[in-house]
């Protein structure tokens, strides 16, 4: 869609994420209501991949986003799959 200049559906695509983001992660229906493995934990790739879809689509960084994701990572640099 921004390929397309279609800046109207930028903004759809991204109101959702942007809803799910609770200021510490991601949180969607895997978060909120899922199985005992996924219930209540933030997944590291679903909040570097919001961080990376908000710089393509508007050229900006959440700094809250990218502080929490930071704050993820383990000391030897990796980030684990969830925390």
């Amino acid at each position: 869609m921004k390929l397309e200049k279609n800046v109207t559906g930028v903004r759809h695509e991204m109101a959702c994420p942007n809803v799910m983001f609770d200021g510490y992660g991601v949180a969607n229906e895997a978060y909120k209501d899922g199985s005992a493995s996924e219930h209540g934990i933030y997944q590291t790739y679903k909040l570097a991949l919001y961080i990376y879809s908000l710089w393509k689509v508007s050229n900006t960084i959440d700094y809250r986003a990218e502080e929490d994701l930071l704050r993820m990572q383990g000391p030897d640099g990796r980030l684990p799959h969830r925390i």
